[in-house]
């Protein structure tokens, strides 16, 4: 009896360590997720400040003003790039009235630096040298090719500098329209 014991013993011990192994297989399964991007890449608003007030002296002067901090955002996840333009409408009085003559307003090199980490390299978007805003041409202020630009970055407030000549100022209120406009795909 005791010899059967020992082969049943025995027999249960090997047939529980051919089981184990065969119980120890792995399954692998996937796992994904849908990644939905915007449809373009967004400005937060651009606010301008006003030029201060000024009193003619009979001299060229120069007056400045800044466009002020904003966010430039390319949450596509094309990879596109993207580019930035600054324009502006002729400074005139009301109805059109005394303009004054077209490349009076210029504006800084802007200062572009990355807002959220894990934003592709800050470093690698082209920046405007200082340019006009007040012609025909938009200038473009920003440029990302395609492979950058993408997550977020802070543009810090932009010096825009105003020149009046004597020639052609008169008392009184101008104005001016300064736009903002970002487009999918680097600039020219």
């Amino acid at each position: 009896m005791n010899s059967i014991f020992k082969k049943l013993v025995t027999g249960t011990a090997v047939l529980a360590l051919s089981m184990t192994a065969f119980a120890s297989a792995s399954l692998a399964t996937d796992s994904s997720t849908e990644i939905t991007g915007t449809s373009l890449p967004t400005l937060s608003p651009v606010v301008t400040s006003s030029f201060n007030s000024i009193t003619l002296d009979g001299k060229t002067q120069v007056v400045t003003a800044k466009i002020n901090t904003f966010d430039v955002t390319d949450a596509t996840g094309t990879g596109n790039g993207w580019n930035v333009t600054v324009s502006a409408t002729q400074f005139t009085q009301a109805a059109g009235a005394n303009p004054l003559a077209t490349g009076a307003l210029s504006l800084a090199a802007p200062v572009v630096n990355e807002k959220e980490l894990g934003s592709s390299n800050f470093a690698n978007i082209t920046k405007s040298t200082v340019g006009l805003i007040d012609v025909v041409t938009p200038l473009t202020l920003l440029t990302a090719l395609a492979g950058e630009g993408m997550g977020t970055y802070t543009v810090s407030d932009i010096p825009m500098t105003l020149t009046l000549l004597p020639k052609e100022v008169y008392a009184g209120t101008y104005t001016s329209t300064i736009t903002t406009t970002i487009e999918s795909g680097p600039g020219l």
